[in-house]
């Protein structure tokens, strides 16, 4: 009987910890700030070759991540 009741209340405690550590977590739904490297117009001569700036962006969550 002791030994029933021990492992039901560890089992307890096992899952109630795995809720309050997964299922508190917040959605993360605010979108990254992206910075534009170069200027915000580029003016390309017509048969002119453009190469991209590139833009960096921060995320309040993940920090800096890849701009594709």
């Amino acid at each position: 009987m002791k030994k029933s009741a021990i492992v039901l209340i560890f089992g307890i405690l096992i899952g109630s910890s795995f809720v309050f550590t997964t299922g508190c977590k917040k959605n993360d739904t605010t979108a990254p700030s992206v910075t534009l490297t170069g200027d915000a117009s580029v003016i390309v001569s017509l048969n002119g070759s453009f190469t991209d700036p590139g833009a960096t962006a921060n995320d309040d969550v993940d920090g800096s991540v890849t701009v594709t």
